[in-house]
């Protein structure tokens, strides 16, 4: 994903506003007490207002969030976010989650069950994924929580302003306003 994305031109590369987001990643990884450039950020030509970590060091922001960020101390909490993610591994964890669920051996003899079943077929799997993607969206919220409590000392401790992220949270929330209403 990460290289067909960078090959297809997805991200800008060798840019300023590049050069300026990992500038304020560097100064969140040093506050952390971690290394400058540990943690790759990629911007992206995506035109929804997100970030994420992908795991693995790298951090990808979208155009469209980072147009809407108005300062610094804003664009430090949400990269101070995403480097919580990375620190916390959460990225690894909902895999091995993901993993561990799909390959339980109940879930398998439930699942070929269901799957060779002639009527029901339909709600009988969604029966059997919903706790599975109940159990994916506690842990996901849970994981958000977490990130945004360390992000907000990783970014307090690197100087910036910690009341940015109550802004942020406005912004995002106004994105998604704007997106799905």
């Amino acid at each position: 994903m990460l290289r067909s994305g960078l090959e297809n031109g997805v991200y800008l590369e060798g840019t300023m506003t590049g050069m300026a987001l990992q500038s304020v990643m560097d100064r969140l990884l040093v506050g952390a007490g971690r290394d400058p450039g540990e943690v790759m950020v990629l911007l992206a030509r995506q035109n929804w207002p997100n970030a994420s970590c992908l795991g693995n060091g790298v951090v990808i922001m979208n155009v469209a969030l980072l147009e809407r960020l108005e300062t610094e101390d804003q664009l430090a909490f949400v990269l101070a976010h995403e480097l919580a993610h990375q620190i916390l591994d959460h990225v690894d964890d909902r895999i091995e989650e993901h993993a561990r669920a799909v390959h339980d051996p109940e879930f398998k003899k439930e699942l070929r069950r269901v799957l060779r079943s002639e009527y029901g077929r339909v709600t009988r799997l969604q029966e059997l994924l919903r706790p599975v993607v109940f159990d994916q969206r506690r842990h996901g919220r849970t994981y958000e929580l977490e990130a945004d409590s360390l992000g907000l000392g990783f970014m307090t401790v690197a100087g910036y302003d910690p009341g940015a992220s109550m802004q942020v949270m406005d912004i995002l929330g106004r994105s998604d306003a704007e997106l799905y209403t």
